[in-house]
This record gives C-alpha cells, structure tokens and sequence, in this order.
C-alpha cells in the first residue's frame, strides 16, 4: 500500500541546526545505509558537532565550509508511524531565495529557533515568505537547549517572542517543541532533562496530525497536451477539489463550459478524480486548449489582466523591468503599473520614496499590468492560484506575490 506523505518544509537561520535535526530522524529511523550508520557511531564517539548535518550536504565543499547550500529532500519512512518528506531550505541571507523551491510544495513547515540566540531577521523572514506560500501550520524547534542547560525559562521567553513575530504574519504555532537535535531530545523519545516539558516529541505529534487538505472548489492547470489512443488528453496536477466524468467545467481564461468525456489516472480509467492527483482529462472539444489553461468548477476563477499584489523580493530591480508573471502552469508578460508602498519584511516599517527602485528582501503592495488574461484565486492562501512568482526575461526569479484582488 503506498504511504501518503506528510511534505514539511524545515526553516531557521544558520545554523539553527536543520540539517542536524533531519539527519539524527534519519539516523534513528534506520533509513541510512549499514556503513554510514558506523561511521556515524564512530564520529559521535570523537565527539563530532557536525556528524547529523553531514548526512545532508551533497558536496564536500559544503562539508568544509559547514554551510548547507542546497535544498534537500529526505524521505523518512518508518515501519510504524507517518511518512515524512523533509525539506531542508538553507537559512543564510544570500541563499534565502532557494526557499522558494524548497517549500513551495510543503503543507506545513519546521521553524528552527537557536536556543542561544532566540528570534533573528532571518527568521521574521522566513515566517514572511512562508505565509505567501500559504503554508500557515508551523511547529516551532527552539533547538539547541543542551547549550543552555535545558533550562524552561529559556525555552518559555522565546516561545512568547517566536508568537508575537508569527503574529505579525497572522500566523500561530501549532506546536513549540525544545529539541537538542544533536543529542536526540524529544525528537522520537522524550527528554529525561526535560522533564518539565509535557508536550509531544517532534515524531509523536507527527504521527497524530493529519495532512492539511488543500479546500476549495476544482482546479485543474494544464500543463501540456498529450495525444494517445487518437484523442487528445490535457494533462496536469489537480489543485483543489474534486471533478467527475461528464461533469461541465469552465475553462478558463477563454470563459467556456466543456463536458469531461474521460479522466485517466496514468493508464487507468477513472470516473472522478481529486486533490492532489496528476490526472489526464479528455474534454468533449479540445479545440483551443493549451498550456496556462484552468480546468473550475464553481465558485470560478476570476479572470484578470490588472492584479494587486502583495510581494516579496529576492533580488533587486527596477519598477520598470519586463516580467513574466507565472501563476499556476500559465507565464504572461507583466509589469508593475503601480506601488502603493513598500516594507521592511524584518519589523514591518513602511518606507515610501524608493523611485521605482525595489531591494533584496523588501517587500512591496503593488499593481500589476498583465499582458493578456490570467486565471487567479484572489487572497486565496490554499489555492496555488492566489500565488505567483515574477521571472524576468533572463529566467530568474524576482519576486514572490500573493494575490489580494482584481485591479482596474
């Protein structure tokens, strides 16, 4: 039976201990090879700080200059108990834009907390770009508590700090864990020098939380049109919602209602198909379909051309540069028509003035001018419609955005 995966993007500063905490749940989960279990035996007996994090890295120049600087996926499947695909996103400042990969896919997130140093930029940061990717359930890690004698004072004073920055994004923790990563407290068994914390390991409330199901009505983005068996299947990952053959969908940005006559599943034929299934549906005319496309039921999509934003920056431009705004599988030419103002991500502090110029991590209310039509999902935090990124003509990412609203 194939397990369904719980995907948790791992976030935190520099060493905050990320990779450590993921390869010590590797490590104790037995999902390491026999020769690399030894060899960490071996390096914890020489009392090796960075044994965990080495599981990790990829290449040995990350090794030597103890920085991860790559994303990471590490499947944690255990024999009893939820099946994890852990995300690890590097937390220094000039990598923070592989974050937009890394946890795009997650449904919830690992916010790492140093014990040592408490709340950083870095991490307001994170919490930032986190809820623009919509990913609004996070546990918090504050690691580390070894280095501060596992003391309950220390942990109480920056679970109350990493509340009011998550407040800050409308976000809450739905769990605050102290963790020695290194050590393995409470991470899958519970800490015998914490005996003052009565919540569950980090495993343990895994195991009990469900996976966050994407709500809201049917959304299907093309992806690419395949031809087989003479018949011409639009093929993609349903977003939300579930759809049945001979159901009549919208199909948007063209504004007309198709019939389903087919949906498969790989080879196999179904009659319904939802959330978070790749699916191939045959409509009853395939005339004018293509790539960018969006299979609604309703309550539709909206279509727009002038769309107000909330952004975030992870490299500087120019008001003026041409863009691509790339929301679901669609990509249309864009610029920005207007800014109504622009922030300090850190603390929230609005500054006004720039002349059209925007810097690394700033974030910015603005409007944007499409070139042609595009299918979105207003203010929508579940919906991958309610998000974009803006790629400009060289193939780099700018900006992230939420949607707030149709513009005029």
């Amino acid at each position: 039976m194939q397990k369904n995966y719980m995907t948790i993007a791992v976030t935190g500063d520099v060493d905050s201990g990320k990779s450590t905490c993921i390869g010590r749940l590797l490590y104790e989960g037995d999902q390491l090879p026999v020769d690399q279990t030894q060899a960490i035996k071996d390096k914890i007996s020489l009392r090796d700080t960075n044994v965990f994090a080495q599981v990790l890295d990829s290449f040995e120049e990350e090794r030597k200059g103890e920085m991860t600087i790559d994303t990471t996926c590490a499947f944690l499947n255990r024999k009893q108990g939820r099946a994890c695909v852990f995300v690890d996103v590097p937390g220094h400042q000039e990598l923070l834009q592989n974050m937009l990969c890394g946890a795009s896919s997650a449904s919830r997130a690992l916010l790492l907390i140093d014990a040592q140093k408490s709340i950083q930029d870095q991490t307001k940061r994170h919490a930032f770009i986190l809820q623009l990717l919509g990913i609004t359930e996070i546990i918090v890690l504050v690691n580390k508590m070894d280095m501060v004698e596992y003391s309950e004072s220390v942990f109480k004073a920056i679970v109350q700090e990493s509340d009011k920055t998550l407040s800050l994004v409308n976000m809450t923790a739905v769990q605050n864990i102290p963790i020695s990563a290194y050590h393995g407290d409470n991470l899958s068994f519970h800490s015998s020098r914490m005996r003052w914390y009565n919540g569950p390991t980090l495993l343990g409330f895994l195991d009990v939380s469900k996976v966050p199901i994407v709500k809201g009505p049917f959304r299907f983005p093309v992806q690419d049109l395949y031809m087989r068996d003479g018949k011409t299947f639009a093929v993609g990952q349903i977003i939300s919602g579930e759809v049945r053959k001979n159901s009549m969908v919208m199909v948007l940005p063209k504004g007309v209602l198709r019939k389903i006559r087919e949906i498969r599943l790989l080879k196999t034929h179904v009659i319904s198909a939802k959330v978070p299934q790749s699916a191939g549906i045959v409509l009853d005319s395939m005339e004018g379909v293509q790539r960018g496309d969006v299979f609604c039921l309703s309550p539709f999509a909206e279509i727009a051309t002038c769309i107000a934003a909330h952004i975030y920056c992870v490299r500087a431009f120019t008001s003026d540069t041409a863009f691509f705004v790339q929301c679901g599988t669609a990509a249309i030419k864009a610029v920005i028509k207007k800014v109504h103002k622009a922030w300090d991500s850190n603390n929230g502090d609005i500054s006004i003035g720039r002349d059209g110029q925007f810097h690394e991590k700033d974030a910015a209310a603005i409007e944007l001018q499409c070139q042609q039509p595009v299918s979105v999902d207003p203010d929508s935090l579940q919906s991958s419609l309610g998000r974009f990124v803006l790629k400009g003509q060289d193939g780099e990412i700018y900006a992230l955005g939420m949607i707030k609203k149709k513009a005029g």
